[in-house]
């Protein structure tokens, strides 16, 4: 591609009167290894990204003549798509250039309706196919993870509708893949280099937030008998997307690509300096007087250590939904994930998941220690401090420690006696002198009309009350989540609900369904393991109970270990090992049981292979059937 095909009016280098824009071209993708859609940082000679320094005055329609004529690519069925930074760091295909941008337009107009910075990336697509309409779907991008070649490649964008299932991408793949015969596949999102999730064939593209720009990975499914065989073979191979993308992720951290110089001068701003005094004296140090930067982002050149660190704390302190300063800061359990109390309330009125990784969630804490580290990072840097407007506006929608309703829909929908469980306002029994507890909280609640959780006390997780949390009680509740109900203090319940209550029993008592739960499985990373587990309770006909009796023959019938996810248990239950006496409600009875299949699932390591298992034989795993 011959330079010449670029105008001298162009620029060969950033400057104020032109935009640097890098293009990726759609064969690009086809066939590269890496992260995202083409690394954007790498700035070297090889790089495949193409960079363009335009005039702002020139038009849209010349660029697009010029790009397309530097390609060799022919004017007809090309599509221009801008593309926007996201949140997470990846850069991906957001929207095309709007029907309006007339040829006539000037790039600086271009600009102005997209909303992008003078730092313009673009994605150049040839369409070899109909392009449907955008209002309907969506462009995503398909990778395949070879397990044989032990690579992940680029291979080709295509178009899904919004409102088809994931699984209607098995055809569609085999038929690209030209596989006869068809291929079950596992396919996976690539939302970001650290995050690789699992997608879900029997959700739509829209339920599962697939929108224009993502990235699909797609790698066949090894049955049993492959899988023994490339390990027994090939030890070394890695068998499944996440972990090669991990493996991939450890390389990348090695890569150092050449970076091109950046023009820099040096710049002093004296303490006490007005911004607009700032801009003036580096107006004089740039001989620039009669130019305007009030609009220019200025950043420090001195990347040292602290910098880094100063940056990485900054975004810690920032809210992960309205991506401004933590206020009252709440984290979910158990993803763990921070966001302000009230854009917590605003979400879980809606949803019932993370908004971060998408998983369930099942309470919500008002978190004490990060909000005095928000306080003392706005007495170091006051600029990040909201206004009083704001703070007044969000905490008229939460207050510290006060109790955050999850939607609940979808489990209401499906059982037509659930209801929602009236909200008490009686305050706690505790508080008041001469009670019928004999007991006086060292903290007594004055005021619950806001809704609110207070020190010393719980809530009744039936009529949810004010209940003080009193020590000679404490073995009285679920011994892995510490919920309990005013029964457990001998106290008259206020619910009006039909549902069933809160209970809790001995865990050598509980009773699981008859059937099967395989969702008790998916906490076992590795899939040989849950094949096995599976395959065993199958092929004796087993279901939850059976299994939940099986799982303490193993440990003697002492009980069970604490799940990694549950954390920290309120005294005195901060133990690692749950005995068959200690109560617990019937939700953490499963956490329990799939915390034990995932630690027999890492007790048998690697070195357990399936062809020496012999079919109905499980007494050499440990595993003796049960039959009730």
């Amino acid at each position: 591609m011959a330079s010449t095909t670029i105008p001298e009016s162009w620029g060969n280098s950033p400057s104020d009167d032109v935009y640097t824009i890098k293009i990726l071209r759609g064969d690009t993708f086809r066939g590269y290894e890496g992260f995202d859609l083409v690394d954007s940082y790498d700035e070297s000679p090889s790089s495949k990204v193409l960079v363009f320094y335009v005039p702002k005055i020139e038009s849209y329609g010349v660029f697009k003549e010029v790009v397309l004529r530097h390609v060799e690519m022919p004017t007809e069925d090309v599509r221009f798509w801008v593309c926007f930074n996201r949140q997470n760091g990846t850069i991906r295909p957001f929207e095309p250039v709007k029907r309006e941008m007339v040829d006539s337009a000037t790039m600086a107009e271009l600009v102005s309706c997209h909303g992008t910075s003078v730092r313009i990336k673009m994605y150049l697509e040839f369409a070899d196919d109909k392009k449907p309409p955008l209002s309907t779907h969506s462009l995503v991008f398909l990778k395949h993870f070879d397990v044989q070649r032990q690579r992940i490649y680029g291979v080709k964008k295509i178009y899904v509708h919004n409102s088809s299932k994931v699984s209607s991408l098995n055809g569609k793949i085999n038929r690209l893949m030209r596989w006869r015969p068809a291929r079950k596949l596992h396919l996976y999102e690539e939302i970001k280099p650290d995050r690789i999730d699992c997608l879900d064939r029997n959700k739509s593209f829209a339920d599962s937030e697939i929108v224009n720009g993502d990235i699909i990975c797609f790698q066949e499914a090894l049955s049993v008998a492959e899988t023994q065989t490339l390990r027994t073979q090939h030890p070394r191979l890695v068998l499944d997307a996440t972990q090669f993308y991990a493996k991939m992720r450890n390389k990348s951290q090695e890569t150092k690509y050449p970076k091109v110089p950046k023009p820099a001068i040096d710049f002093v701003v004296l303490p006490g300096q007005s911004f607009e005094d700032a801009l003036k004296s580096l107006q004089e140090r740039m001989d620039i007087l009669n130019k305007d930067l009030t609009g220019y982002k200025f950043t420090c050149s001195q990347e040292n250590d602290s910098v880094v660190a100063y940056s990485n704390f900054d975004s810690l302190m920032t809210c992960t939904i309205c991506l401004e300063l933590l206020v009252d800061p709440v984290s979910f359990m158990d993803c763990m994930h921070v966001t302000c109390g009230a854009c917590a309330v605003e979400w879980f009125r809606h949803s019932s998941t993370c908004h971060q990784c998408r998983q369930p969630v099942r309470a919500v804490h008002y978190i004490h220690a990060v909000a005095a580290t928000v306080e003392a990072y706005c007495q170091y840097n006051s600029l990040a401090n909201r206004s009083d407007a704001e703070l007044a506006n969000l905490r008229a929608k939460y207050k510290p420690g006060q109790l955050i309703e999850i939607n609940r829909r979808e489990k209401i929908d499906s059982d037509p006696t659930a209801e929602e469980r009236p909200m008490s306002t009686a305050g706690c029994p505790g508080c008041n002198p001469g009670n019928e507890l004999h007991f006086l909280c060292p903290e007594p609640i004055l005021d619950d009309a806001g809704n609110t959780m207070f020190p010393g006390h719980a809530r009744c997780e039936d009529c949810n009350a004010h209940l003080p949390l009193m020590p000679e009680f404490s073995l009285e509740c679920c011994a892995v989540c510490t919920r309990f109900t005013c029964r457990e203090l001998k106290l008259q319940c206020g619910s009006a609900s039909t549902t069933a209550p809160f209970l809790i029993q001995p865990l050598g008592t509980i009773r699981f369904p008859k059937e099967l739960d395989t969702n008790l499985f998916e906490t076992i990373p590795i899939k040989y393991e849950r094949e096995v587990l599976i395959k065993y309770a199958q092929d004796y006909d087993m279901g939850a109970q059976e299994l939940f009796t099986v799982l303490l023959e193993l440990h003697e019938g002492a009980g069970l270990p604490r799940a990694s996810w549950h954390g920290v248990g309120r005294a005195p239950f901060d133990r690692d090992f749950v005995s068959s006496n200690n109560l617990v409600c019937v939700t953490c009875a499963k956490d329990l049981v799939a915390g034990a299949l995932l630690t027999w699932g890492q007790s048998i390591g690697p070195s357990l292979s399936p062809g020496e298992l012999i079919p109905g034989d499980y007494a050499s795993l440990g595993l003796h059937a049960v039959k009730l």
